[in-house]
């Protein structure tokens, strides 16, 4: 009973992670599709003020502030991406949820194929928030792979 009282803890543990940060990446998508240019970046100075402050020499936030009307340019393939990768991650965690052995699967591949993606952008920018996610998706893919056969077992048969 301890066993599926744990599995079932950690599977909605994975869920609620999965499903938040899908939508919060599903809303940003949205966002960029919705929002004028001219907001846009009147939210990312009010965003980066705080670390310009502690450091005016910050080399992304140039980076950013001198491109920004380049990338609020092509803003829509970026959005696109955002939508769609929030939109797998719901379906992902929903699925999980109603315990589908497709759904553990295309999870375990989405954190395999991003975890590296994580790492990179931490090593280049470390942020608590950085660290707060790449350790969070580090754990969920570690519990996913640490209670891979009783979940593949609960989901098997869908």
């Amino acid at each position: 009973m301890g066993d599926a009282r744990q599995t079932r803890n950690i599977r909605l543990v994975i869920v609620a992670f999965k499903f938040l940060s899908g939508t919060a990446e599903f809303a940003a998508g949205l966002s960029l599709l919705i929002l004028p240019p001219s907001l846009l970046t009147i939210i990312f100075n009010l965003a980066s003020a705080e670390e310009m402050r502690e450091d005016p020499t910050d080399a992304m936030v140039l980076f950013i502030q001198h491109r920004l009307p380049q990338l609020l340019g092509t803003k829509h393939m970026f959005a696109i991406g955002l939508i769609l990768l929030g939109m797998v991650k719901i379906v992902g965690s929903v699925g999980l949820l109603r315990r589908k052995a497709w759904a553990y699967k295309l999870l375990v591949v989405i954190l395999v194929a991003l975890i590296p993606f994580d790492a990179f952008h931490l090593a280049n920018k470390m942020s608590a928030l950085s660290l707060g996610l790449f350790a969070a998706n580090v754990l969920v893919l570690g519990l996913l792979l640490l209670f891979r056969k009783t979940l593949a077992s609960e989901t098997s048969g869908s």
